[in-house]
């Protein structure tokens, strides 16, 4: 049985989900322990990196450790899905003090 992590960013994603997709998307997580592979590769720069469909949105997971570990990057909707790469760090509007 493959090991599911699910990173900060799918876990902040997995908490704004609408309720009747939370259901839907702990049973997709399920299916990548028991099928790391259910989802698509996806290509161009998110090469490496698979998708697996929940309704309108996307479960976005790279598969490592030789098909024993899912890391689950994001769950975003379709339209924003594939815009950003989920494995660089989000941009942060942090202050910086100058000196």
């Amino acid at each position: 049985m493959t090991r599911v992590v699910l990173g900060r960013r799918a876990r902040r994603d997995a908490a704004g989900l609408p309720w009747r997709l939370a259901g839907m998307a702990r049973e997709a997580i399920a299916l990548l322990e028991r099928d790391p592979d259910a989802g698509k590769p996806l290509q161009g720069r998110l090469a490496g990196l698979r998708s697996l469909r929940i309704g309108a949105y996307r479960i976005i997971y790279q598969v490592v450790d030789d098909g024993r570990t899912v890391r689950v990057l994001a769950i975003r909707h379709r339209s924003a899905a594939y815009r950003a790469d989920p494995r660089r760090p989000p941009l942060t509007t942090r202050r910086v003090p100058v000196p």
